[in-house]
């Protein structure tokens, strides 16, 4: 007996994958009933940033959105923001400001245990037959440029800031291995089948077409 999905848009992101596992009423809003995802300041910024890497002809590789089937019925979407199609070569980019303590929300274990890369690789894989093991994550730091006004020889400082990168950047490179991709492989599945399941259920109590 085969696998049946019933995704509520007919695939599965990475994003949407980790939200799942995470808060699921939450998945639920914004998959079933197409409800506006979390934004901020910082996550509007970054798709800025993101934009003017794309307009960056000096950038090896450009955004390259991958649909693949993994299994017959499953699709997967990722959007790689820099990739080489000539060394198949992944990068992905993150923003972000340093904490409290002045550190920076990327060192080289988080990145290690980062999924995104993995599950971008399986869809250079699925795709190419063959995938480049060594992926990148480049992080660049922001912060908070206040804005002032003058007010009768005084400088005013604004409530309302303003987000801009500071040219400090980090760099690193992650090995990603065959066994890590089939891992995350069974996982994703594991996640779309319990997806389908309770967007199934939902769909029948709430009178909606089931596919």
């Amino acid at each position: 007996m085969g696998m049946t999905f019933n995704l509520p848009r007919g695939y599965l992101s990475h994003s949407a994958m980790v939200l799942w596992e995470t808060n699921k009423d939450q998945y639920r809003r914004r998959y079933y009933l197409n409800e506006a995802g979390f934004s901020s300041i910082e996550t509007e910024f970054g798709h800025e940033v993101h934009k003017k890497f794309e307009e960056d002809e000096s950038i090896v590789g450009s955004e390259t959105e991958m649909k693949i089937e993994v299994v017959k019925g499953l699709f997967l979407l990722g959007k790689i923001d820099s990739f080489n199609d000539k060394t198949l070569e992944i990068i992905d980019f993150k923003t972000g400001h340093l904490n409290k303590k002045g550190e920076a929300p990327w060192d080289r274990v988080k990145v290690q245990k980062h999924k995104q890369l993995v599950f971008y690789s399986l869809l250079v894989l699925s795709k190419y037959g063959k995938y480049n093991r060594t992926a990148i994550l480049k992080w660049y730091e922001t912060k908070f440029q206040n804005k002032f006004v003058e007010y009768k020889g005084r400088k005013l400082e604004m409530a309302h800031k303003k987000l801009e990168l500071t040219g400090k950047e980090l760099v690193f490179k992650r090995k990603v291995y065959k066994w890590e991709i089939l891992a995350l492989k069974k996982d994703i599945i594991r996640t779309a089948l319990e997806i389908s399941k309770d967007y199934t259920l939902w769909q029948q109590k709430n009178n909606k077409s089931v596919k």
